[in-house]
């Protein structure tokens, strides 16, 4: 059967304006379709909006891994890792710069989603929103994100405890907890984060609790330069042998995550370094940590134990027997994978859902329940090609870079682009089983993980956009200058702007030569 096409003219429905969303609808305008965007809240951005996380947040990814090909920062961000305002003024800038804002519907939700003919590949989709109006569009692209519905933990004695329990999500300030007893539940980003964001407001105390471990990677050298552009190279990822790529990898991670360790910290899995059964967390200002996690004065620790109950009072028993008094409790334990927009039985045929043994053998709830969902390219639905998934993976890249590439991949798709030429939907629908059998027996902690480079680079062979090879002759012969930019220098988005659809090979270059000195001043 033929993949289904859109005709120019063709509506598209996208769910949510963050970053993904708004590069999304710029695509669609090029390809002659016309989107309207449509969100919950009062301005675009995303999880980068005020109020959604806290005002000193930065970005782990520097602005040069999260400048687009064809649109730089209009403006020269306050440090290399943008504050998240600076993400939001990027962001309207970019709307702004294409024309964006008359397709974007602010303050009104996407309450159901629903195929017109149901079991019809090419259905049309009835669409509701929270203005109670009903539309109609020839596709829908969903992108509000993995960050949009907090999981809280289930606590045992909830009832009886008297103190303060929030999700990262909720978090404004470390302001709030300065001279308060502190508990971070989770390992990952946003609680070293968190946990480095009470400390430096005066939290008489802060513990993290993680009944796993992970490896900590420094964001930053230790002069305070982007790792990103580093590691996310064609040399790093393409010409290095495996024992050197891992050395480049786990040299600046091993004795953060030792550090980590020796202040109580489990071990962490150990696995390749691609992320898919193990634990990766970016570690901001890794300096201070050390110093931190090393100094008797500061009331900073961690228990490799999980919350068993909480109560009475401000009490919270660990799995380990142990105990504390706990004024506030920041809850860092991720999103729930929804669509609740969507009806059950249209997501249940990609939807899987499994468990992973925990390191905590003490804990028998311990065994955290992994969710995923198994799509064409991680963007396409196997059984409706026009409804498509944006930025759903976890990479040490930046994911709204992928987020941007996946709509131009899926443009193609659907438009009839050199990405449609070779596919068809039973060729799809094979991929997604063999990929559900490949992850059901695996069990991977975290199956969404992609490698950046080599997934972008599948995505842009597919749509013709893949730059002129770095290891072939040929590409140095005609320019030896872009050849060394695209060998050794970071993979960013202007680097699939040189060739096919369009591309702007000046413009490209310039931006990747801009790049790459940046880059050699900040490695």
């Amino acid at each position: 059967m033929e993949l289904p096409l859109l005709a120019a003219g063709s509506t598209v429905c996208i769910v949510g304006a963050g970053s993904v969303g708004l590069y999304a609808a710029k695509e669609c305008i090029a390809a002659g379709w016309v989107p309207t965007v449509f969100e919950s809240s009062s301005g675009v951005g995303g999880v980068w909006q005020s109020g959604k996380h806290w005002e000193s947040l930065t970005t782990n990814s520097s602005f040069l891994m999260m400048t687009l090909g064809d649109f730089e920062f209009p403006f020269q961000p306050s440090a290399i890792f943008p504050t998240r305002a600076e993400i939001v003024q990027y962001v309207e800038a970019y709307a702004t710069e294409f024309e964006l804002w008359p397709h974007v519907r602010l303050e009104t939700s996407v309450v159901t989603v629903e195929p017109i003919t149901p079991r019809n590949p090419s259905s049309a989709w009835n669409v509701r929103t929270s203005d109670n109006a009903h539309h109609v569009f020839d596709a829908v692209f969903c992108c509000n994100g993995q960050y949009s519905v907090p999981r809280l933990p289930r606590l045992k004695g909830r009832d009886g405890w008297t103190g303060r329990l929030s999700h990262s999500h909720q978090f404004g300030s470390g302001e709030f907890c300065r001279n308060k007893r502190v508990l971070v539940i989770g390992i990952g980003n946003s609680a070293l984060d968190v946990a480095l964001e009470c400390i430096e407001h005066g939290a008489e105390q802060v513990v993290l609790t993680a009944r796993r471990g992970a490896h900590l990677l420094p964001v930053a050298t230790p002069d305070g330069q982007p790792r990103d552009v580093k590691l996310l190279t064609r040399l790093m990822q393409y010409v290095l042998p495996t024992s050197a790529r891992e050395y480049l990898f786990y040299a600046p991670i091993t004795p953060t995550t030792n550090a980590f360790v020796n202040a109580g910290m489990l071990p962490p899995d150990t696995g390749v370094p691609e992320g898919s059964h193990q634990r990766i967390s970016n570690l901001k200002k890794p300096a201070l940590w050390l110093k931190l996690l090393t100094d008797p004065t500061v009331a900073l620790s961690i228990r490799a134990a999980g919350v068993k109950s909480v109560g009475p009072g401000k009490t919270v028993w660990f799995t380990d027997g142990s105990k504390m008094e706990v004024d506030e409790m920041v809850a860092c334990t991720g999103y729930h994978l929804s669509y609740n927009f969507l009806p059950i039985d249209l997501i249940k045929h990609t939807f899987l859902e499994y468990q992973v043994p925990a390191q905590d053998s003490n804990d028998p709830q311990a065994n955290p329940t992994v969710r995923h969902m198994s799509l064409y390219n991680r963007v396409m639905h196997p059984e409706y090609p026009t409804l498509n998934f944006f930025a759903q993976l976890s990479t040490i890249g930046n994911e709204a870079a992928v987020g941007e590439m996946q709509a131009r991949w899926v443009v193609s798709m659907l438009s009839g682009g050199k990405a449609a030429a070779s596919t068809n939907l039973q060729q799809i629908r094979d991929e997604c089983h063999k990929n559900v059998h490949k992850v059901q027996q695996r069990k991977p902690l975290f199956p969404g993980f992609a490698n950046y480079v080599k997934y972008m680079d599948q995505l842009a062979t597919q749509i013709g956009c893949l730059p002129p090879n770095p290891l072939q002759l040929r590409t140095w012969w005609n320019d030896w200058k872009l050849a060394k930019w695209l060998l050794f220098g970071p993979v960013v988005s202007a680097q699939y702007r040189l060739l096919g659809p369009q591309s702007d090979y000046k413009k490209a270059r310039a931006t990747l030569q801009a790049c790459y000195s940046l880059s050699l001043i900040h490695i």
